[in-house]
């Protein structure tokens, strides 16, 4: 009897940890996706610039979380080059951006340039967002941008650079 008490008290006592992990775990689940249903950003502007070597882009921010911490966000850029297409992933850098990385250029609310909580993309605030490519997108063509927030927020758009530029 003692030893089917004693297997059974060791049994117990090694399951209450992973329990507790479990319960964290499903804890950090929920919360995340809490956020997620409250985060909303959407892309309004691509704009290719400097004789396609920059790419402009307008997000603004439609949900109610507050988005900071740039260099977790994920950058996705599908384009044509001169010679081949190109799916890279840019990392975040301090404005103004090297070549195959991007930076914020600025955070606007109403236009205007944001004067509450800088450097922070909050609820109805747009964000300009500047691409340095290398090779530049080449003339006539569509191409497409995918952003991501470290929350796992998506927003996609498609641009193109056109022959009169």
């Amino acid at each position: 009897m003692a030893i089917i008490l004693g297997g059974t008290l060791t049994l117990m006592l090694g399951s209450i940890p992973v329990v507790d992990t479990l319960s964290s775990s499903w804890k950090e689940m929920t919360q995340l996706a809490g956020e997620m249903k409250r985060t909303e950003i959407i892309t309004d502007n691509c704009t290719v610039l400097d004789a396609g070597a920059q790419v402009q882009v307008t997000i603004s921010n439609e949900g109610q979380v507050s988005l900071s911490n740039f260099d977790s966000w994920d950058v996705i850029v599908k384009y044509t080059g001169a010679d081949d297409t190109y799916v890279k992933w840019l990392p975040y850098t301090s404005n103004p951006p090297e070549n195959n990385k991007w930076s914020v250029e600025g955070i606007y609310f109403n236009g205007s340039p944001e004067t509450i909580e800088p450097n922070i993309l909050n609820s109805g605030e747009d964000m300009k967002i500047v691409m340095q490519l290398a090779p530049e997108v080449e003339v006539n063509t569509t191409n497409q941008i995918t952003i991501s927030t470290p929350n796992g927020v998506i927003t996609k758009s498609i641009f193109q650079r056109g022959g009169a530029e």
